[in-house]
């Protein structure tokens, strides 16, 4: 099986797969603005737009799920495109709550206006 058919939790995490099953929620963001999305998964759409060769986009997503002292956040980017971007999350660690999103187009030419869909997990730490 792959890793989103397993459904029982063998391993040390706090979350399972089964315990992000209908958590995933949706916004859409301009690239300059930031949302609040408080589950364990998401997706955020971006509004349309262009990014230059070597620009980077960021924007804070508020979360109260997400610990940055002990979490990890795991990022993916899809282009309607295929523009080709480099997508990190970093801790936000300031009494706030949340995480911000780079977005950085890896091209050496502006990408096209085009909205990109940037999804997210949240992987708690193990029990210590």
């Amino acid at each position: 099986k792959t890793a989103y058919e397993i459904y029982q939790c063998d391993w040390s995490s706090d979350v399972c797969s089964s315990d992000l099953s209908g958590s995933t929620v949706t916004q859409t963001t301009s690239r300059g603005t930031g949302v609040t999305i408080n589950s364990l998964a998401g997706t955020i759409v971006t509004t349309s737009a262009v990014l230059a060769a070597g620009g980077v986009d960021a924007f804070f997503v508020g979360n109260n799920k997400f610990d940055p002292t002990t979490d990890i956040v795991l990022v993916q980017v899809t282009s309607y495109h295929n523009g080709v971007y480099l997508v990190t999350a970093l801790p936000y660690n300031t009494g706030v709550t949340g995480f911000y999103i780079f977005l950085r187009n890896l091209d050496t030419f502006s990408t096209a206006s085009e909205a990109v869909t940037i999804r997210f997990m949240v992987q708690k730490a193990p029990n210590s």
